[in-house]
């Protein structure tokens, strides 16, 4: 290293090279000089090594599954840029990297600052206890540009980050630029959050805000963490938290143009493209819901070798808001159990379980399981978010796979530049292995991967996959062999939360996404149900049963044998439940029959709350053969004017007019009678008639008494995809639904119209009133019936072409007035 003079190390305080610590309150190591000309642009790669680490900082030092930096960004500017100094104001893109750890609004300040900054560089999350270093992207730097300044988020922290601003790359006494350097940087509080440990448990705002203060030993203040954090064992000091390695490449050529805007299709380096964003209106300090759409992208036409065509699907869709303090997966760290298990899989039990149980977490939601063949997309019940949890993470598995999955990690909802919620965002998403198993194609035996790796994009490079036991020859790269297209999109919007007393309108638009406070769908079987084992059945539009052999809770029966797949634990039920499916070898051309039993299950031993014992009855069961045109009902939707009146009296008319003068696609319909469950359990239907343009079943029974509560299920295709041939027998339990017409808490409760109307939601331990109607002893909700459905030789004549001689004309006159008076309801 040569000797400088002293003027070199501008703003030192000394003249030596080694441990010099700068006014900027970072120490170089090392300055070496170098010999190409300032006049000449260059490029600077630099490397970022952590230094925190418990033995160092010992003192509450997070547990090191949590212990982790954001992204880091890296800036070239000139002096009237300043990214952030030691005793000033945070800007607001400042403040959202410190508490929440979320790189783009300070990605979007240096892309707006194109004047001042003139390139910049983000890396990835990466773990405290990562030995390797990690390598940033070159930066350029010239003549009008030549200082670089640095951050990242100690994460978890109220507000604490570390970096280092405005180092200059000029040797001014040689008039070159230094061909590398050193630095070890400290820990800083952003003077924004007045928690005062790693995991403050609750957002303090800093009012007024403070300015960035360095964290040092007997340094008090607001926001500035207890006494002790940070400090080396012997007490004496703050020792360094990260060190960064700055060497001077190849002269570059002057950019021809700026980099891409922020908003405009740029790959975040989670490994996932923000295709776009849209800014939104509603403040960052208010709740709001968010709805999300999943829409697969990945196709035999997009990634052609060895595409599963015949059971290409993914898992149910997962999606939470959380804190900078929660991590769901990262780029480059090892999978937890819980997305071992999912990436494996599919089965998403332990990911919701660790989410409902993290404190970092604010909401989490899941999908449904969805077949490419069948459906594109899926929306999503909405998710909580707010300022504390305005970072999103989703995960679904790739099936058939060994381990691979698609879904983003990190993305902020929040637009810093204006404090306020985005209106919507576009994502897409790619393939990523979980490093858990060392399969190389769809269909891959279990290879588990030991020790296992970190999570990997996947990408064109075969001689890395190979290594890491990734995907080869060709697997999902495009046809042209260039790529690897996006699996799948995200697209999401965010809403003001309504007030508890304000509902939705019941004529709200039944494509529109579900509303924030639709339950969580899932379910688990007890002891009760030792005698059945029910599986988790993709539910599309329309609803499939499973068809094929996979890892994800679906099944595989050979024909003509009843299957019954392992039995899902907690939360994981998807509606309606599937209990056992026996394949037949009737083809879908022919036209068949199909009878249903229904079995009672709503009993005072399984749903003891208020139940009322010598009332307990179901009304008329009402079964449907319809096409994909029709929806009797559905999850999240409003309720008929036959649905309404059916839940709300158990006067079958209304809903049987309505079937019988629809023009959308209805077959065939029948109607049961009523049942009081004191004196008989079961009662069997007719059969209705299904053609292949019209193989869906739906059923619906109304709970007696009761405000406006019923059970069924719907869009059920009695079509087997695999086979093109209709299923012999399937057996389904249903659970308690609320049509959302009547606000009443208790079976027997007066009349209490909800004005306007809700959606129909399904009772789960989430959304069943205080009164804990229909919860069992173990604090579930169980079915509360039982239908099964079998093939039969199709009836001589159809209810619906029919109806005019065997339903009465009243009832055609009551659905068609009817619909127009409850409506207003």
């Amino acid at each position: 290293m040569k000797s400088l003079p002293c003027a070199v190390i501008f703003l030192c305080c000394t003249c030596t090279h080694r441990r010099v610590t700068r006014a900027q309150e970072y120490t170089v190591i090392s300055l070496e000089t170098g010999i190409v000309p300032t006049s000449a642009p260059v490029e600077v790669s630099c490397v970022f090594t952590n230094q925190w680490t418990s033995q160092r900082h010992p003192l509450a030092y997070p547990p090191a599954a949590r212990a982790r930096w954001s992204p880091m960004i890296l800036a070239s500017h000139s002096l009237d840029f300043t990214m952030w100094a030691n005793g000033d104001i945070a800007s607001p893109a400042i403040q959202a990297l410190a508490e929440t750890g979320d790189e783009l609004p300070l990605m979007e300040e240096l892309e707006n600052s194109s004047t001042d900054v003139l390139d910049k560089r983000n890396g990835t999350a990466m773990k405290a206890t990562q030995q390797q270093p990690q390598l940033l992207d070159p930066l350029r730097v010239d003549l009008e540009h030549p200082y670089i300044s640095s951050i990242t988020k100690i994460s978890p922290s109220p507000d604490w980050f570390s970096g280092f601003a405005a180092l200059t790359m000029i040797n001014s006494t040689t008039d070159t630029w230094f061909s590398s350097f050193e630095v070890e940087t400290y820990p800083f509080d952003a003077g924004t959050d007045s928690g005062k440990a790693y995991r403050a448990r609750k957002n303090v705002v800093t009012e007024p805000q403070g300015n960035i203060t360095r964290i040092e030993v007997g340094k008090s203040g607001e926001g500035l963490p207890k006494a002790g954090v940070f400090v080396n064992p012997n007490g004496t000091t703050v020792l360094p938290v990260a060190k960064w390695t700055c060497s001077v490449g190849e002269t570059v050529p002057a950019p021809t143009a700026s980099p891409s805007s922020a908003t405009s299709r740029q790959v975040n380096a989670q490994g996932y493209t923000v295709v776009s964003t849209e800014a939104g209106t509603i403040p960052s300090t208010q709740d709001v819901k968010l709805s999300c759409e999943f829409t697969n992208q990945w196709t035999e036409e997009r990634h052609p070798l060895a595409y599963p065509t015949t059971n290409a699907h993914w898992s149910p869709m997962i999606l939470a808001s959380h804190s900078s303090d929660y991590a769901m997966w990262a780029d480059g760290q090892l999978a937890s159990s819980e997305l071992q298990v999912l990436a494996e899989t599919g089965v998403k039990l332990g990911l919701i379980a660790a989410l409902e149980n993290s404190t970092d977490v604010l909401d989490s939601q899941s999908g449904r399981a969805q077949y490419n063949a069948q459906q594109q997309t899926q929306s999503l019940p909405a998710l909580i978010v707010n300022a504390n949890h305005s970072l999103i993470s989703s995960t679904t598995k790739i099936s058939p796979s060994p381990d691979w999955f698609t879904g983003f990690a990190d993305f902020s909802v929040i637009d810093n530049a204006s404090n306020t919620w985005l209106d919507s965002f576009d994502i897409d998403t790619y393939p990523w292995d979980a490093g858990t198993d060392s399969g190389v194609s769809y269909r891959s035996e279990d290879d588990p991967t030991v020790p296992p790796r970190e999570i990997t994009q996947i990408l064109v490079d075969e001689d890395t996959a190979v290594a890491r036991g990734l995907p080869r020859e060709g697997i999902f790269v495009s046809p042209d062999g260039n790529t690897i297209l996006p699996v799948a999109k995200w697209v999401c919007y965010t809403a003001a939360i309504a007030s508890p007393t304000a509902l939705p309108d019941a004529s709200v638009d039944p494509t529109a996404a579900p509303d924030a406070s639709e339950p969580d769908v899932s379910m688990a079987p007890t002891a009760a149900q030792t005698t059945l084992t029910p599986t988790a059945a993709p539910t599309v539009a329309p609803i499939l049963p499973p068809t094929a052999s996979s890892t994800d809770g679906t099944i595989e029966a050979p024909t003509d044998v009843t299957t019954k797949a392992p039995t899902p634990g907690p939360t994981d039920a998807i509606i309606p439940y599937f209990v056992s499916i026996t394949k037949g070898d009737v083809p879908s051309s022919t036209n068949i029959g199909v009878t249903c039993t229904f079995l009672n299950e709503w009993t005072i031993s399984r749903h003891p709350p208020d139940y009322p014992t010598d009332k307990a009855s179901w009304s008329p069961m009402v079964v449907a053969s319809h096409s994909q045109e029709f929806q009797m009902w559905e999850n999240g939707q409003p309720a008929s004017a036959g649905v309404r009146s059916l839940s709300m009296t158990g006067n079958a008319g209304l809903m049987l007019g309505e079937l019988m003068i629809s023009d959308k696609g209805v077959l065939d319909y029948r109607g049961g009678s009523s049942i009081n469950v004191s004196v008989r359990q079961n009662q069997t239907i007719a059969p209705v008639r299904l053609h292949k343009d019209h193989p869906f079943i739906s059923t619906i029974a109304a709970i007696q008494p009761s405000p406006d509560w019923f059970s069924g299920f719907y869009n059920f295709n009695f079509i087997d995809p695999a086979t093109d041939r209709w299923y012999e027998n399937v057996v389904i339990e249903a659970f308690p639904w609320d049509a959302g017409t009547d606000s009443g808490d208790t079976y027997e409760a007066p009349v209490d119209l909800t004005i306007p109307a809700y959606l129909i939601t399904q009772l789960t331990p989430k959304m069943i009133p205080d009164t804990d109607v229909f919860l069992s002893s173990d604090g579930e909700v169980l079915p509360v019936s039982r239908w099964t459905c079998s093939r039969v030789d199709p009836p001589t004549l159809s209810q619906k072409t029919s109806g005019v001689r065997k339903l009465p004309l009243l009832y055609a006159f009551l659905a068609s007035f009817g619909t127009t008076i409850l409506t207003l309801l």
